[in-house]
């Protein structure tokens, strides 16, 4: 976040500098505001307090003490440096401690959070924080749910809502259905999200490799120029139907970078997960599926091709981990 604050404070100046789009939405007259509060783009906030009307924040990440929730460090884990899981030893406990702490008093986008930008741009009301902004919000939107996350307390003004890109698959185009129907084992969805543009040469080998002779389909969404000469078992796409495949009935296996959404369409129809954590909160996201049983974390930097394949075969042959992922769906 040290190295990324200089150009999310250009993403926040192009809304701020801006008048002519100050101007439009405030001759609107609106009731109310849902703002992205993920730090990087709380500065949004700014031109809610100076049009003076209720927040309601959506964020995707975990801030308790910026939510004001009681957020006890000995079990409510840090999201975002080192995850762990609430079963913490004492050490890991203090390590929990110190991240709840280092990020909530300086997460390295202090400039972005401060005073500044609005003694800058609301020079007629009070100043105050950003963060303070966010604290005055009448309702808070947290992209999680109990199904998938840890227990934690919670409080009136949160709401969970985890999941929200979760919806009945569509059918699939008819090259899609034939392949799909094509593999009686079944066929594995391997997705690497749309904000990993291409990862490095020898993980896409090592990836191939393990893939190349395993008897299930593989439907993989491929961001780089596509080989002529992939196995005919292994379909490459520029872009996937996600979500519709996760719903086909055929699909046994999800390898994931654990995006947020990615993770809830896996578990709304009830897909175990291999997940390859890239950046962000994906490293805490892999960690809570496989605490919950819902597949297994690798290490995207250090696994071997042999590796891979057998725990492709451990997740889909070990009936436990289809189990834990219905249950959870159906509460879902």
């Amino acid at each position: 976040f040290h190295v990324m604050q200089g150009p999310m404070v250009s993403f926040c100046l192009n809304s701020l500098e801006d008048q002519e789009f100050y101007n439009r939405i405030e001759a609107e007259h609106y009731d109310l505001i849902i703002a992205d509060v993920f730090p990087g783009s709380r500065c949004n906030l700014v031109l809610a307090y100076k049009l003076g009307v209720p927040i309601v924040s959506f964020s995707g990440s975990f801030e308790p003490w910026l939510l004001r929730l009681p957020a006890v460090p000995s079990f409510v884990t840090s999201s975002h440096f080192s995850p762990h899981t609430p079963e913490m030893s004492f050490w890991e406990r203090l390590q929990n401690l110190y991240e709840l702490v280092s990020w909530s008093s300086d997460n390295g986008l202090n400039e972005l959070l401060s005073t500044g930008l609005v003694r800058k741009y609301v020079p007629e009301k009070p100043t105050i924080s950003i963060d303070e902004i966010a604290q005055q919000s009448v309702l808070w939107f947290i992209d999680q749910d109990f199904a998938m996350d840890y227990a934690r307390p919670l409080m009136p003004h949160e709401a969970l809502v985890g999941g929200m890109t979760t919806v009945p698959p569509k059918p699939l185009p008819k090259d899609l259905e034939d392949f799909m129907s094509n593999f009686s084992y079944g066929v594995i969805v391997l997705s690497f999200g749309s904000t990993v543009s291409a990862l490095p040469e020898f993980i896409i080998s090592k990836i191939i490799d393990a893939l190349s002779p395993v008897s299930y389909g593989i439907i993989m969404r491929y961001p780089g120029e596509i080989p002529v000469d992939a196995p005919k078992h292994m379909k490459l796409m520029s872009w996937i139907p996600q979500n519709d495949l996760l719903g086909h009935p055929n699909t046994k296996l999800f390898i994931t970078h654990c995006g947020n959404n990615g993770q809830y369409e896996a578990l709304y129809s009830a897909v175990p997960s291999i997940g390859f954590p890239i950046f962000a909160e994906q490293e805490y996201n892999a960690l809570r599926m496989q605490y919950r049983g819902f597949g297994i974390k690798m290490d995207i930097m250090n696994f071997q091709s042999d590796e891979l394949v057998k725990i492709i075969q451990k997740v889909i042959t070990n009936p436990k981990y289809k189990k834990s992922i219905e249950k959870a769906s159906a509460i879902y």
